[in-house]
C-alpha cells in the first residue's frame, strides 16, 4: 500500500491517540484534525487500512475500524471507493489472527456497508468460500455476515453459487466449531437467502435441508438471548415465506411446544413461539391454513396454555398480564385465519371449564377476542348456544366482586353488540340494558361505571326501535352518572352513550332535549375536562332532533364555540369544529353562512401545517433521537437497511380534521360555499398527493366535487377542475390501498359530473384515460390472482370472504370508471372518440369476455360512447355491439341485463338521427331486438326479485325508442298493436331517469297512434290511468308534464267517461294534485 498524498499515517495515529486523551484541549485538536482528514475520504480510508495492516495499539485499532466503517457508509456511492475493495478483503483474509475481534468486526462492518450501498462486487463470492472454509471463527463469521448482506442487497450474485454456499450455512448453524455468533449469523444469512430468492429457488433451498437445520438451531439455543434472536429471525421468515414450512409443520410445532412449556424460559420466549405458530396459520397455503387439522388444535392448545396463567382469585403478575395479552391477540388472529368454527370447536369447551374452575377473567377475555376476531361469521351463528353461553358468562361476571371481571363482562357484551349487526341488541336490549343501568347507578368502581356507559352506547344501533321505558331508564341512569361529579373518563363515557342514544332515537329524542341541553351548554362553557365530549354531544343532540327544535339553541351554541377561540393544538379543538360542522348540516346555509368568516380561514391555515413527516436512512452519522412532540420509529427495511420514520401525529390529525371539515362545509353549503371555494381548492389540491396521511389526501379528493359544484356555472369551476386533475391522475397511479383508490376514482367521476357537460379538455381527458386503462389492467390482474387462489383450493372461508369483499371493491372502482368515461363522452362528444380509441378501447373489449362485473362495465362504456360520441362512434361500434347487446339482454345477472337492454335502445335512437346510420339498424335487427326486450320485460317478476327493477324499466324504455325512433321499420298494422302493448307496461317508477325518458316517449307514441285517446279504444282507460299517475307523481320533466296536463284536461272537458273511472282508482292525494 502506498501513502496517499494529503493524509499522513503518522498524523492519523497521533489523532487516534489524541481522541482518547483525558485532556479536553488535546481531544479538541484531534477532532479538528480528524475533520480535515475526512474531507479526503478515499485517502483517509486508505490511511486507516494501512495503519490497521501495519499494527497499532488495540484501543486505536478498534477506533480506526469504527472510523473506516463510518467513512464507507457515508461515501459508499463515491466511485473512488471501489479501489479499496481488494484491500478490505486482504484484511479480512489475512489479519484475523493479529487484529482484535472488535477491530476485525469493524472492518467486516465496513465491507457490509459497501454491499448495502448496492455496489457490484463479484470478488465477494470467492472470498466467502475462502473465509467460510477457514478454521478461524472470525473468518467464518465474516463469510456468513457478507453472505447475509449479499442475499439482502445483491442476491443475483449469490444465486449461481448456492451449492457451494449451502455447506457454509450448515456448518455455521450446527457444525462442531459453531459458536453463538456464527449460529446467529448463519441464521440471518439463511433467512436472507430464503426471503430474497424467488419462491422456486427458496423452496429448493429449504427442502435441501436448510429449514430442518434452522429448527435444530432453535432447539440447540443455550441462552434466552440467543433464542429470542433466533425466534425473531424465524418470525421474519414466516412472515415472508410461510409456504416453505408446509412440509415441516410437525417439526416446528414440536419445537414451539417445547419452548411454550419450558419452565426455564421467560414470557417473551413463550409469546414469540406462539407468534411463530400464529404467523404460520395466517400464511394460508391450503384450506386449513398452513398448520392444518391437528396442527391447528396444537396451536390453540399452546395459546390456551398461555391464557390460563392466572389463579382463581384473578391476581395477575406483570408477566402474567403480558402473556395474557399476547395470548388474547393470538386467539383474535386465529379466528381470522383458521375460521371461527375451528376455534370454537376447541376453545368453547376449554372456556366452559375455566368458568367452572373460577377462571372468569381469562374466559371472558377469550370470549371477547373470539367475538371480535370473526364478527361476520359469528353473526351468522346468532341465536346458537355460543351466544347464550357468552351472555350467561357475562351475567355471572357482573355479579363477581373483582373489578377486572365486571369490566371484562361488560366488554364482552359490547363486543357481542358490535358483532351481531343489530340482532343481539334487538333480542337482548330489554334483558341486558336494565342490568347495565343498575351497574351504572350502583357500582362503586369508576372503571366499571365507565365500561357500563360504553356498553350501553354499544347497544345503540341506528335504525333499531327503542321503547319509551328503556329510553327513559337509560337516560335516567346516564344523568345519574353525570350528576355524581364523575371522573373525566366516566363523564366522557356517559356523554358518549347519550350521543349514541340520541342518534338512535332521532326526532323521538325531543322529549329529553330540554332536560339535557341546558346542562350540556353549561359544560360547553366550563373549563371541565369533559368539555370536549359535552361539545360533541350538544352538536349530535341538535342534529338528532332537527332544526325546528335545535333553532332556539343553535345560534348560542355556535357563538359560544367560536368565542372559545381554541388554538389548533388544544385537546378540545377537534370537538369544536366537528360540532360546528354538525350545526351547519342541521341548520342549513342561510343560518350558518354568517359564521363562515370566523371558521374557514382558520381551517385553511391548518391545512398548511407542516406535519414534519419524513423517511430517512439511519447511519452512525445520524443517530436516532427522540424529539419532543415528534414520533420517531426506526424500522429495518429488507433491501434498504435501517430507516427512520419521523412524524408529528398530533399535527397530522389537525390537518386531517381541517381537510374533512372543509369537505363537509363544501358538501353541505352548496352554492353558499362559493366565496371560499377558490381558496379552499388552492389549499386542498396539493394535498391530494399527501404522502404520509391517507385521511388528508382522501378528504382533499372528496372535497373537489362539491367545490366545483359551488363554483358552477363559471370559468372558475372548469379552471379548478383542470388544476385538480393532474393531482388526481397522479393519485390514481400511486394510491396503494384498494378502498382508497376507489375513493379517488369516485372523486374523479364526481368532479367531472359537477361540471355538467363542461369539458376539462381533451389533453387532460387523454391523460386520465391512460391512467384508467392501467387501472383496469391492474384490476384484471388482481382478479385473476384471486381466482387462481380460489381454483387452487388454497382458501378457507375467511379468505373466500375477503376475496369477495376485494372483488366488490374492484366492481365499485369499475363503476366509477364508467362514470368518468360517461362524463367525458357527454362533455367532449365526438372529440372524445379518438381518446377512447387510443387508450381504453382494447381494454374495454377484453372485458366483454371476463367476469360479470367487468362485462357490465364494458357494456355501459360502449352504451355511453355510442350514445354521446356519434355518428362516428355508431359507425364503429353499432354493428359489432348489437349482437353482444342481444346476447346479454336475457342475462340472469341484473346489472348485465340492464346495460345490454339499454344499449339496444341507444343503438335504435342513434341510428335514427343520422341518415348515414339508418341502414345499420335493419328491420330484422329491430324486430329481433324488440322481441328480446318483450321477453325480458315479461320474464321479470319484481315480487320475487326486485334486483331486476331497473332492468325492466330500461327494457321498456328501449322498446319505446324502437317504436318512436324506428317507426319507419314498422308496418301500419304492426305499430298500433306494439304501441298498445307498450303502453300497457306503463307507468315506470323504479328508475327516475328512465321514468322521465319513457313518459316523454309516451307523448310521441300518442301522436303516432291518436286513436288511443278515443273512448272506444281498448287502451284508452289504461292510457288515461298512466297519464294521471305521471302527472300526480311527477314522473316526467316539466315540459312533458305540461303537455300531459293539457291532454288530461282536454279529455276531461270532452266528457270522456274514462276520466271519471280513472279518478276513482287514484289515491286522495293523487286526485288532489290532479285538480
Amino acid at each position: 500500500m502506498t501513502r496517499s498524498e494529503g493524509v499522513s499515517d503518522e498524523l492519523l495515529r497521533a489523532v487516534t491517540v489524541g481522541l482518547q486523551s483525558a485532556d479536553a484541549s488535546v481531544r479538541s485538536q484531534a477532532e479538528s484534525a480528524l475533520e480535515v482528514m475526512k474531507s479526503s475520504p478515499k485517502q483517509f480510508a486508505e490511511s486507516i487500512l494501512r495503519n490497521i495492516s501495519t499494527g497499532v495499539d488495540p484501543s486505536s485499532e478498534q477506533m480506526l475500524a469504527v472510523l473506516l466503517r463510518q467513512t464507507l457508509q457515508v461515501n459508499a456511492k463515491d466511485k473512488s471507493m471501489v479501489d479499496l475493495r481488494p484491500q478490505l478483503l486482504i484484511v479480512l483474509a489475512q489479519l484475523s489472527d493479529r487484529l482484535s475481534p472488535a477491530a476485525y468486526k469493524g472492518v467486516l462492518h465496513a465491507v457490509c456497508a459497501l454491499i448495502k450501498r448496492g455496489c457490484t462486487w463479484n470478488e465477494l463470492i470467492p472470498a466467502i468460500l475462502h473465509l467460510g472454509s477457514s478454521s478461524n471463527s472470525l473468518q467464518r463469521l465474516a463469510a456468513l455476515m457478507i453472505l447475509d448482506k449479499l442475499a439482502e442487497f445483491n442476491f443475483e450474485i449469490v444465486s449461481p453459487h448456492l451449492n457451494a454456499i449451502t455447506p457454509i450455512l450448515g456448518e455455521g448453524l450446527s457444525g462442531p466449531h459453531s459458536t453463538a455468533d456464527t449460529r446467529q449469523a448463519a441464521m440471518r444469512a439463511s433467512i436472507s437467502l430464503l426471503v430474497s430468492f424467488p419462491d422456486d429457488h427458496a423452496t429448493v433451498l429449504a427442502n435441501a435441508g436448510l429449514l430442518p437445520l434452522l429448527l435444530q438451531t432453535i432447539q440447540a439455543c443455550e441462552s434466552e438471548t440467543d433464542l429470542k434472536s433466533t425466534l425473531t429471525n424465524l418470525i421474519e421468515l414466516v412472515g415472508y415465506k410461510a409456504p416453505l414450512f408446509e412440509r415441516f409443520i410437525p417439526q416446528i410445532c414440536m419445537a414451539m411446544e417445547a419452548i411454550m412449556r419450558s419452565p426455564q424460559l421467560d414470557q417473551n420466549c413463550r409469546s414469540m413461539s406462539l407468534e411463530v405458530l400464529v404467523s404460520l396459520s395466517n400464511g394460508r397455503v391450503n384450506k386449513q391454513g398452513v398448520l392444518g387439522g391437528a396442527s391447528i388444535e396444537l396451536a390453540l392448545e399452546l395459546m390456551a396454555s398461555g391464557i390460563v396463567s392466572s389463579s382463581a382469585d384473578e391476581t395477575l403478575s406483570a408477566e402474567d398480564i403480558d402473556e395474557f395479552a399476547s395470548a388474547g391477540d393470538a386467539l383474535f388472529r386465529l379466528c381470522q385465519s383458521v375460521g371461527i368454527d375451528t376455534v370454537m370447536k376447541i376453545a368453547i369447551p376449554r372456556l366452559s371449564s375455566w368458568i367452572s374452575e373460577g377462571h372468569m377473567l381469562p374466559a371472558l377475555h377469550a370470549a371477547k377476542k373470539i367475538t371480535e376476531g370473526c364478527p361476520e361469521r359469528l353473526a351468522e351463528k346468532f341465536g346458537s348456544c355460543v351466544w347464550a353461553d357468552f351472555v350467561s358468562w357475562s351475567k355471572i361476571g357482573l355479579r363477581r366482586q373483582e373489578e377486572s371481571i365486571r369490566v371484562a363482562a361488560l366488554q364482552l357484551l359490547s363486543a357481542m353488540c358490535m358483532s351481531a349487526s343489530g340482532k343481539f341488541q334487538e333480542s337482548a336490549a330489554s334483558h341486558e340494558i336494565p342490568s347495565i343501568c343498575v351497574t351504572m347507578m350502583s357500582d362503586p368502581s369508576p372503571a366499571v361505571v365507565e365500561e357500563a356507559c360504553l356498553c350501553l352506547a354499544s347497544f345503540c344501533v341506528i335504525g333499531e326501535e327503542w321503547d319509551r321505558e328503556i329510553s327513559e331508564r337509560s337516560l335516567q341512569a346516564l344523568c345519574s352518572v353525570l350528576d355524581s361529579s364523575p371522573a373525566p373518563a366516566v363523564a366522557d363515557a356517559a356523554l358518549t352513550a347519550i350521543s349514541s342514544l340520541s342518534e338512535v332515537l332521532g326526532e323521538k329524542f325531543v322529549q329529553f332535549y330540554d332536560r339535557l341541553m341546558p346542562a350540556l351548554l353549561a359544560l360547553c362553557a366550563s373549563e371541565s375536562q369533559a368539555r370536549g365530549k359535552a361539545i360533541e354531544c350538544a352538536g349530535i343532540l341538535g342534529h338528532s332532533v332537527g332544526s325546528h327544535i335545535f333553532a332556539k339553541d343553535a345560534a348560542g351554541l355556535t357563538q359560544l364555540l367560536l368565542q372559545l377561540n381554541l388554538p389548533s393544538n388544544h385537546d378540545d379543538w377537534p370537538f369544536v369544529h366537528q360540532a360546528l360542522a354538525r350545526i351547519c348540516q342541521t341548520m342549513g346555509a342561510e343560518f350558518f353562512s354568517p359564521f363562515l368568516p370566523a371558521i374557514i380561514p382558520h381551517l385553511l391555515s391548518c391545512t398548511a401545517l407542516d406535519d414534519g413527516c419524513s423517511v430517512e436512512e439511519v447511519t452512525d452519522e445520524r443517530p436516532v433521537d427522540d424529539v419532543d412532540g415528534v414520533d420517531v420509529v426506526t424500522l429495518e427495511v429488507r433491501g434498504l437497511g435501517k430507516r427512520m420514520i419521523t412524524m408529528n401525529t398530533f399535527l397530522m390529525e389537525q390537518k386531517s380534521l381541517a381537510c374533512n371539515m372543509l369537505f363537509q362545509y363544501a358538501h353541505d353549503l352548496g352554492p353558499a360555499f362559493r366565496p371560499w371555494a377558490v381558496k379552499t381548492a388552492a389549499s386542498l389540491i396539493p394535498l391530494i398527493n399527501c404522502r404520509y396521511n391517507e385521511q388528508v389526501r382522501l378528504a382533499a379528493a372528496a372535497a373537489l366535487p362539491p367545490i366545483v359544484s359551488a363554483l358552477f356555472p363559471s370559468n372558475e369551476a372548469v379552471e379548478c377542475a383542470r388544476q385538480a386533475y393532474p393531482n388526481l391522475i397522479s393519485a390514481i397511479a400511486s394510491e396503494p390501498e384498494l378502498c382508497n383508490l376507489m375513493a379517488v376514482v369516485e372523486a374523479c367521476a364526481d368532479t367531472i359530473k359537477a361540471l355538467k357537460n363542461e369539458t376539462i379538455g381533451i389533453d387532460l381527458e387523454s391523460k386520465l384515460c391512460v391512467a384508467l386503462e392501467l387501472l383496469l389492467a391492474e384490476s384484471a390482474a388482481r382478479r385473476d390472482e384471486r381466482a387462481a387462489s380460489l381454483h387452487g383450493g388454497q382458501c378457507d372461508d375467511h379468505e373466500i370472504s375477503r376475496i369477495d369483499e376485494e372483488n366488490d371493491v374492484e366492481t365499485e372502482i369499475q363503476g366509477h370508471i364508467v362514470d368518468v368515461v360517461s362524463a367525458c363522452a357527454q362533455s367532449s362528444r365526438d372529440l372524445f372518440l379518438p381518446v377512447f380509441q387510443s387508450t381504453l378501447e382494447r381494454r374495454v373489449c377484453s372485458m366483454l369476455t371476463r367476469s360479470l362485473s367487468e362485462l357490465t362495465s364494458a357494456l355501459c362504456i360502449f352504451d355511453d360512447v355510442i350514445e354521446h360520441c356519434s355518428p362516428k362512434a355508431a359507425e364503429l361500434y353499432v354493428v359489432p355491439m348489437l349482437p353482444v347487446f342481444l346476447e346479454h339482454a336475457s342475462s340472469t345477472d341484473s346489472d348485465v341485463c340492464q346495460a345490454a337492454v339499454y344499449g339496444l335502445g341507444v343503438c335504435a335512437h342513434v341510428c335514427s338521427l343520422y341518415p348515414s346510420l339508418r341502414t345499420l339498424f335493419s328491420r330484422d335487427y329491430m324486430h329481433h331486438a324488440y322481441s328480446t326486450l318483450r321477453q325480458v320485460v315479461h320474464s321479470i317478476d319484481l315480487s320475487k326479485d326486485e334486483a331486476f327493477a331497473l332492468s325492466r324499466d330500461n327494457a321498456i324504455s328501449s322498446m319505446g325508442k324502437m317504436l318512436v325512433y324506428q317507426r319507419a321499420l314498422w308496418s301500419p298494422a304492426e305499430l298500433p298493436k306494439a304501441a298498445a302493448e307498450w303502453v300497457s307496461l306503463l307507468p315506470v317508477r323504479n328508475c327516475p331517469i328512465e321514468s322521465k325518458v319513457v313518459h316523454g316517449l309516451l307523448l310521441q307514441v300518442i301522436s303516432l297512434v291518436p286513436d288511443f285517446l278515443k273512448p272506444h279504444s281498448p287502451i284508452s282507460s289504461h292510457l288515461m290511468f298512466v297519464i294521471a299517475n305521471v302527472i300526480a307523481d311527477r314522473l316526467a320533466n316539466d315540459e312533458v308534464l305540461g303537455q300531459l296536463r293539457s291532454v288530461w284536461h282536454q279529455e276531461r272537458l270532452s266528457g270522456n267517461n274514462v276520466v271519471s273511472a280513472v279518478l276513482s282508482q287514484l289515491t286522495p292525494e293523487q286526485r288532489s294534485l290532479l285538480q
